[in-house]
């Protein structure tokens, strides 16, 4: 899940939480330019979410997976 505005980060928490709710052991991959002024302890308090900051570290998680 990709988030470019940080004051859309209420939302985001929102869809981690329906999709949690739904898919409990689903790993979610967030990011994006929002997350430079913060957020990461607002996602971070949910099981399974993953915090990347990069591309590269994207595709790194990708490779890994496969």
């Amino acid at each position: 899940l990709s988030l470019s505005v940080s004051f859309n980060m209420d939302a985001l928490c929102g869809l981690i939480e329906r999709v949690r709710g739904s898919f409990p052991d689903l790993p979610v991959l967030v990011g994006g330019q929002a997350f430079r002024w913060g957020g990461d302890d607002r996602v971070g308090r949910y099981p399974g979410v993953q915090r990347l900051s990069t591309l590269r570290e994207l595709e790194s998680y990708i490779r890994q997976a496969s």
